[in-house]
Order: structure tokens, then sequence, then C-alpha cells
């Protein structure tokens, strides 16, 4: 049941940072959210790390990460309704990144330490899948 909830979970996260992208022109700041990492694109991509869920009753902890910080407030918001909300034991926990992005998820990956989500611009698609950084292409 709980996998189901998770999946539910992340395709509202994904959509609303899909939504997200829109019109915004607030370019100013760079931020950190949550206690997490951050990643940002056209195409929400999900990482090689899944949720972890000590035992049961405990809360599964998405992260996840972006590089948008026009739209930070407003995912902001949107994440902290979904926590408050969501009765599956659920958490999702956003960092925004502004500098350095693409180092950031390198090392992320390289350390294991990738989050469970993460948002890539269509330019950088290319590379971070040529670096072989996602599930389908180990």
């Amino acid at each position: 049941m709980w996998k189901k909830s998770l999946g539910l979970g992340l395709t509202a996260v994904l959509a609303i940072g899909t939504a997200a992208c829109g019109n915004s022109s607030n370019n100013g700041g760079a931020s950190s959210s949550a206690p997490a990492s951050s990643a940002s694109s056209s195409s929400p991509a999900a990482s090689s790390a899944a949720p972890s869920k000590a035992a049961s009753g405990d809360k599964a902890v998405i992260t996840y990460w972006t590089d948008d910080r026009h739209d930070q407030e407003y995912i902001k918001s949107l994440i902290e309704k979904f926590n408050a909300e969501n009765s599956d034991n659920i958490e999702v926990e956003l960092t925004v990144l502004s500098e350095n992005y693409n180092q950031s998820v390198d090392i992320a990956f390289s350390s294991n330490k990738a989050p469970d989500v993460l948002r890539l611009k269509s330019a950088n698609t290319e590379t971070f899948v040529k670096k072989r950084l996602f599930g389908a292409d180990r």
C-alpha cells in the first residue's frame, strides 16, 4: 500500500514541479529550502536512490532537488501542503541549488547520495545520460 502512496506522492511532486516552470519573473537569490539536495530541468528524472523507510510507522523521506530558484517559494508551499495533508507517512524534502548544480549532481551520484527525484534542464539531460547516471543506463 505504501508503494502506491509513494508513487502517487512522487507523481504529485513531479506534476507540481512541472507546473511550477511557468511564468515566474523573479530570478533573484540563491537558497536552500530544506535539508536535502537539488537539481533542475524541463524533464523530471528519478534517481537510483530509493526513499528510506526504516521501520513500520517511520516516514519515507523523498529528496527532491531543483535549481529553479524563480519557482522556489511556490514549490516549497506545495510541498509543505503535501507534507501536512498526506496520511501515508511520506515526507518530501526540497533543496534548491543555484550554484554549481551540475557538479553537485555529479558528486551526489558518484557518492551514492543522489536525490530520489531531480529536475533536469533539457540542455543538461544529454550530459547526464552520457555519464550513465540514471538507472536505465546502468
